[in-house]
C-alpha cells in the first residue's frame, strides 16, 4: 500500500536507468498507510526511550527511511534507526523540519538492502518520552508485502544511549513505520517539500500506561455488549437536539484542548509544595467554609455543605487517609446539607506507596468540580450518595484526570479504576435536577481499568445526565452505561445524553451498553479522536 510522504523527507537520488532499461519508480511501501489503524494515545512518561516496530518483508528490497506518528508533546531531536536480524545497527538518520503532529519522515543517506522473510526492526529515539502508543494492538500491516507479528510487534528500550529495542509490554504498538521499496523499483522523483504547518489541536495528553518493564495486573473482565464498529462519517455535523440549560462556569475549552498546565494550580503559578499545610482541627469541615490556597494532607468530611475548596492541593500523607477511602467525601452518615464546589485545585497521591495510591481516591460523594488536575490516584471523581438537601444541579467541567494507579490482580483482590464514575443522582428534592459532565479529559490509563466514564446505578437511579465535549482515553471501555440488575436490583437510569465526545479506545472499544436499561436517550456527534481531524473528529462512534 503506497503511503504519502510528509514533511522532513530527505530526497533520495533518482536512479532512472540500469543498463539500457528504465526502472519503474514507486512510492515507498509502509506498514501503516495514511494513518494508524488504531487511535494512538499519548503517554506522559518523560523517560528517554527507543521505540520501534519489528517487521518482515515477503520480498527482498531496500529500506529507504523511517517515520513515526507524533504529537506536540514529543519534543527534542528524534533519530531513526534500522536494525538487522541479529540486532546490528544498519542505518541512522536524524529527523528535520518536523511538524507538531502526524507522520514525521526521514530518509537514510543510502538505501539499505534487506532480505525476504527475515525480521528487522525500524525505530526512533524519543529523548524526552511523551510518545504515542496503542495498548493491546493485534492488528496486521496495511501492506500485502510487509508484515508484523500479531501482538508484540511494538518494541522498546529505555535509556539515553541508543540500544536495540527488544522489550514488549501488553502488546503495545508505538506507531513506528518503515519505508520500503521491493527489488526493481526506485523512489518516485519529487521536489523537496517545505515544512507544512499541521494543526496543533492538543492531542490526548497523558498517561496511557505504556512501556513498563512488567505488569502483574490483569484488566477487569468487561461486559461483552460492545459496539466498536463505526459507519462512514456524515457529510457534516448533525445539529443536536436542545439540551436543558444547566448553569455552569465558563468553559476553558473542550476536553481535547485541555492539558495539565491549563488546569489545577499551574495557571496561578502555584505548586503543592508552595502551599501551607491545612491545619484545622478534625476532619469535619464547618458549613460555609472556604478553603483557599491550602495543602490538604488528611481526609475531609464535607457533608455540612456550602463549602468551597479553591486553588488548593489535596496531597495525602502516608497514614493520614485510610485505604479504601477518599481524601474528600460527602458520602457519610449525614445527608449533605448544602452544595460543595472544588475548583482550580490539584490532587497528587505521589507521596503514598503504590498500594496506597491505588486504594485511596480523590473524591466520592456529590460536588461540582471545575478545572481540577487529578493524578497518581486509584480513581478519579465518584458521584455517589448524592442526597444533597437543596437538589442543586451538579457540574463536572474542565477537569483533567490521568495516571491512575493499579495494584494487584483486577480479577481477584486488586483495585479497579475509573476516571469518572456515577452511581446515583437523587431527585427527591428536585425532579429536574441535572448532572452535566462537560469538556473534561478522562484518561483511565492504569492496568486494572474499568473505563474512563462509568455509569452504573447501585444505590439509586441515575437520571438527567449529559456527557458533552469530553475526551475519553485509556484502557477498558471509554464510556460504559450499565444496568446491573443481578447485583443492584430495582435501580436503573433514565434520560442519558452523549453529545460531541471524542474517544481514544486502546483495549475494549469506545462504548459499552450492558443490562436491561433503556439505553441512550440522545447519542449525537460522538467520534473517535483524531488529533489532526477537524475539531478532533475521526471515525463516527455508532450508538451502542
Amino acid at each position: 500500500m503506497a503511503a504519502a510522504v510528509g514533511a522532513g523527507l530527505l530526497v533520495t537520488t533518482l536512479l532512472p536507468v540500469i543498463g539500457s532499461a528504465a526502472v519503474p519508480s514507486a512510492e515507498p511501501l509502509t506498514l501503516w498507510g495514511g494513518t494508524p489503524d488504531a487511535t494512538p494515545v499519548l503517554d506522559s512518561d518523560p523517560a528517554s526511550v527507543e521505540l520501534g516496530t519489528a517487521f518482515v518483508s515477503k520480498t527482498a528490497g531496500t529500506v529507504t527511511g523511517v517515520r513515526f506518528w507524533k504529537t506536540a508533546e514529543n519534543t527534542g531531536t528524534h533519530v531513526g534507526h534500522l536494525w538487522g536480524p541479529g540486532g546490528k545497527l544498519l542505518a541512522t538518520a536524524t529527523f528535520t523540519n518536523e511538524t507538531a503532529s502526524a507522520w514525521q519522515t526521514v530518509s537514510f543517506s543510502s538505501p539499505v538492502a534487506i532480505r525476504a522473510h527475515k525480521k528487522y526492526v525500524v525505530s526512533y529515539h524519543a529523548p524526552f518520552g511523551r510518545y504515542v502508543s496503542t495498548i493491546g494492538f493485534t492488528g496486521q500491516a496495511d501492506s500485502t508485502v510487509l508484515a508484523v507479528k500479531r501482538g508484540n510487534s511494538g518494541v522498546y528500550s529505555y535509556g539515553s544511549a541508543v540500544r536495540f529495542p527488544t522489550s514488549t509490554w501488553r502488546s503495545s504498538q508505538y506507531w513506528v513505520d518503515v519505508m520500503f521499496l521491493p527489488t526493481g523499483t526506485v523512489p518516485t522523483p519529487r521536489a523537496s517539500p517545505s515544512p507544512t504547518s499541521t494543526p496543533t489541536g492538543t492531542p490526548a495528553p497523558t498517561n496511557s500506561a505504556t512501556p513498563k518493564p512488567s505488569s502483574s495486573a490483569t484488566p477487569t473482565p468487561k461486559p461483552s455488549e460492545t459496539t466498536t464498529s463505526a459507519p462512514a462519517a456524515p457529510a457534516g455535523p448533525v445539529a443536536p437536539p436542545a439540551v436543558p440549560s444547566i448553569p455552569a462556569q465558563a468553559s476553558i475549552g473542550k476536553g481535547w484542548s485541555l492539558t495539565a498546565s491549563k488546569v489545577g494550580l499551574a495557571p496561578f503559578g502555584l505548586t503543592c509544595a508552595s502551599l501551607p499545610e491545612y491545619t484545622a482541627s478534625g476532619s469535619t469541615v464547618a458549613a460555609g467554609t472556604t478553603i483557599y490556597r491550602q495543602r490538604i494532607t488528611g481526609w475531609l468530611d464535607l457533608t455540612l455543605g456550602n463549602i468551597t475548596i479553591s486553588q488548593s492541593c489535596i496531597q495525602p500523607k502516608p497514614g493520614y487517609v485510610g485505604q479504601g477511602s477518599t481524601s474528600l467525601t460527602t458520602w457519610g452518615t449525614r445527608d449533605l446539607q448544602g452544595p460543595v464546589t472544588v475548583q482550580d485545585s490539584e490532587y497528587d497521591g505521589s507521596l503514598l506507596s503504590t498500594r496506597d495510591q491505588a486504594y485511596i481516591g480523590f473524591f466520592n460523594g456529590v460536588a461540582s468540580m471545575y478545572r481540577n488536575y487529578i493524578h497518581d490516584s486509584g480513581s478519579g471523581i465518584g458521584i455517589q450518595g448524592s442526597y444533597e438537601k437543596t437538589g442543586q444541579n451538579v457540574v463536572i467541567q474542565n477537569n483533567y484526570i490521568d495516571h491512575l494507579i493499579a495494584y494487584g490482580d483486577a480479577s481477584g483482590s486488586g483495585n479497579h479504576q475509573s476516571a469518572f464514575t456515577v452511581r446515583d443522582l437523587d431527585l427527591t428534592t428536585n425532579s429536574s435536577r441535572q448532572l452535566l459532565v462537560k469538556d473534561n479529559f478522562f484518561d483511565c490509563d492504569g492496568a486494572n481499568a474499568t473505563g474512563s466514564f462509568f455509569i452504573q446505578p447501585n444505590g439509586g437511579n441515575v437520571s438527567n445526565l449529559t456527557a458533552q465535549g469530553n475526551l475519553l482515553a485509556g484502557n477498558g471501555f471509554n464510556l460504559i452505561l450499565q444496568d446491573d440488575q443481578g447485583r443492584f436490583p430495582g435501580v436503573t437510569y433514565h434520560n442519558m445524553r452523549a453529545i460531541d465526545n471524542r474517544m481514544q479506545p486502546t483495549e475494549y472499544g469506545p462504548a459499552s451498553l450492558a443490562g436491561r436499561g433503556e439505553g441512550w436517550t440522545q447519542w449525537t456527534n460522538n467520534y473517535l479522536y483524531n488529533p489532526v481531524g477537524t475539531d478532533g473528529q475521526g471515525k463516527v462512534v455508532a450508538k451502542p
